[in-house]
């Protein structure tokens, strides 16, 4: 099993958050937000009091075939690790 983080930012600003944060695991660059519309998760929100397009946390099971198994939305991420790890492993 694989863990990728994914956002809009730069290559060199994933890479100074990754150093910074000390994580193990690869973040991917989408700053066009190609992947980010194709997977749904460019959504509006309330920022200041203005509406904006923001990404929203989301954690997603793809399968070895490339395709989407499982997808989970999620405010605080730390919630359904459990849920995630049982899913893909079935």
């Amino acid at each position: 099993m694989a863990v990728f983080g994914l956002s809009k930012d730069t290559v060199g600003a994933q890479r100074k958050f990754k150093e910074k944060q000390g994580l193990n695991y690869a973040l991917l660059a989408d700053p066009d937000k190609t992947l980010l519309k194709s997977l749904g998760v460019l959504k509006d929100k309330v920022m200041y009091g203005k509406k904006v397009k923001g990404t929203v946390r989301a954690t997603f099971l793809v399968g070895a075939d490339g395709v989407v198994k499982n997808a989970w939305e999620v405010g605080a991420i730390a919630l359904h690790p459990g849920e995630v790890l049982a899913a893909a492993k079935s």
